[in-house]
């Protein structure tokens, strides 16, 4: 079975869903798949190929968004059909026009962010997640989803939807071993501390979370910091402003983007991850953190409570003062955090990529022997 990947997201700094092309695909070449990986531009990661096979056809378009675009509708069908695919896999709400009608189809589907949480979002990619989304989902011979919330959601908005639905979870990111504790000097790091790791955009919630931790006793703000982990992304709040008007100078410190070995020693060292998304489809810091024990305050809303299960502090994400109660609760519990530590480690063993990449190839399978 010769498997057709857009791998678009290879060539650019792994984000979400990235991560989670690169790590199915390396699940995928661990239980023997024959994969066509398709990219506009040179793949950026290694790829591991001991067991199964892969070839990369790519171009150097560089990062222009409307040459991307064009390559997705041209290049990458005419590629499919050549290679003589007997699947085509859409790891990010796409499948283009143009795929040879025998060809099996499947795209994964994260979220419907572009519905359920517009404001969060640039206009452009709005309008592109909903015009090309419903498009994928008419195109589809299958259709998966993340998370069962994320399922729910999409029947909700589309419930005529023909192709057959599943839900496998995504796996756990194997991060590489953590530096020592020295090593968190280089932001500024000496004190115990909140962590979060996101790309900061609207949709992560930080101003209400940073308005939490302003609520905090003083004590309890002068004993922590909050670490702000991920990417400049987006959005109309000023946080460094924010941060100065909240008086938390001294308190916050944001890392930008960060080298995994890096993102594992700020797990390592963390007293939990704060999560208070608006909308999440899955969620993957979650399972990193509780996969190391780090207990994990987050939202009671989409797919956050799934996730996390029991393991979780969960709080409402519109509300500053829920926030900063679950805040509160667990810093000043060590108990708590020691029990929810130990059950979100219990949690997120149902999380593997192996077991993602053999449910993913069964599906695939099914439908070419049909």
């Amino acid at each position: 079975m010769k498997i057709g990947v857009d791998a678009r997201l290879l060539s650019i700094p792994l984000t979400g869903i990235g991560r989670y092309t690169h790590e199915m695909c390396n699940a995928l070449l661990r239980a023997g798949a024959n994969l066509r990986l398709y990219s506009p531009s040179p793949i950026l990661f290694s790829l591991e190929d001991e067991r199964g096979h892969y070839e990369a056809k790519t171009l150097n378009l560089g990062a222009s968004r409307i040459g991307r675009m064009l390559w997705a509708e041209t290049a990458l069908p005419y590629w499919a059909a050549t290679d003589n695919i007997d699947v085509f896999w859409g790891p990010t709400h796409r499948l283009p026009y143009g795929l040879p009608p025998q060809v099996f189809k499947v795209v994964t589907v994260h979220d419907l962010v572009w519905y359920f949480a517009r404001h969060t979002m640039r206009r452009l990619s709005h309008l592109t997640e909903s015009t090309l989304m419903p498009l994928a989902l008419k195109r589809a011979d299958a259709v998966v989803c993340v998370s069962d919330s994320t399922q729910r959601d999409l029947l909700s908005v589309f419930p005529t939807t023909n192709a057959p639905i599943s839900t496998i979870y995504p796996g756990i990111s194997e991060l590489p071993p953590s530096l020592s504790a020295r090593f968190l000097k280089k932001w500024q790091i000496n004190k115990p501390y909140i962590l979060f790791v996101g790309t900061l955009e609207p949709r992560k919630n930080l101003p209400r979370l940073l308005e939490a931790f302003s609520l905090l006793s003083e004590e309890l703000r002068e004993q922590h910091q909050l670490v702000l982990v991920g990417g400049k992304g987006w959005g109309d709040v000023d946080l460094a402003a924010l941060i100065d008007r909240l008086r938390l100078k001294d308190n916050v410190r944001a890392t930008g983007y960060v080298t995994e070995q890096e993102l594992a020693t700020l797990y390592s060292f963390a007293t939990f991850l704060a999560m208070p998304s608006l909308y999440e489809g899955f969620g993957l810091p979650l399972v990193e953190a509780m996969s190391r024990s780090v207990p994990v305050l987050t939202s009671n809303v989409s797919s956050m409570p799934e996730i996390a299960s029991g393991a979780g502090e969960f709080v409402d994400p519109h509300s500053v003062s829920s926030i900063a109660t679950g805040l509160t609760n667990l810093l000043k519990d060590s108990g708590k955090l020691k029990r929810l530590g130990e059950l979100g480690r219990k949690q997120s063993e149902k999380y593997d990529w192996d077991k993602a990449a053999h449910a993913m190839l069964d599906l695939m399978s099914c439908g070419v022997k049909r």
